[in-house]
């Protein structure tokens, strides 16, 4: 049932077959549309490459509805180290290479706002259940004690977890206040 919702996910390195279209597709085809970016803040600097592909047929198969391909590559340096990564995504949005960077970004935003503060933060990804009920229950804690931290404007949360982490009376405070 086709909802009205569109997608643009990251390829990741075990879609093989997908990553090899990438890689194809650059020595085959023209983009449709580029753009470059060159961010300076945050003590480092990085020049983003976007371009866009129309998706193959093979593609077109494999992921219905799939327009473009986007292909960003950055190259910076970061606390003095030099970085190069390439990173590929799949639409079913025929995109300007813009509004696909800044998609991307947005989506980065996401990814490190969250995920990055439960894997890395809070260990998810360490995390030793394995069973899915508790694994679930424990995601929800997790993403109550992130938005819990965050309403009370904490924006660290390891500094909120050393502030607050032993201390009763405040993390049932952060219950009542919010």
């Amino acid at each position: 049932m086709n909802q009205g919702n569109h997608y643009v996910v990251t390829v990741k390195g075990n879609q093989g077959t997908l990553k090899r279209h990438f890689d194809q597709l650059q020595c085959t085809q023209m983009p449709t549309t580029q753009t470059v970016e060159i961010d300076c803040s945050h003590g480092r600097w990085v020049e983003r490459f976007t371009r866009i592909y129309a998706a193959p047929e093979p593609v077109i198969e494999a992921w219905p509805h799939a327009k473009s391909m986007i292909v960003i590559e950055r190259y910076g340096e970061r606390e003095g180290r030099v970085f190069n990564a390439i990173s590929y995504y799949l639409s079913d949005l025929t995109l300007e290479a813009k509004a696909a960077a800044q998609l991307v970004r947005q989506h980065r935003d996401i990814e490190n706002g969250l995920h990055w503060v439960k894997d890395v933060v809070l260990g998810e990804d360490d995390s030793l259940i394995t069973h899915r009920i508790p694994a679930i229950n424990w995601a929800v804690i997790r993403s109550l004690v992130i938005n819990l931290f965050r309403a009370a404007g904490l924006t660290s949360l390891t500094r909120a977890i050393r502030m607050i982490g032993h201390d009763i009376p405040k993390l049932f405070s952060l219950l009542r206040t919010n």
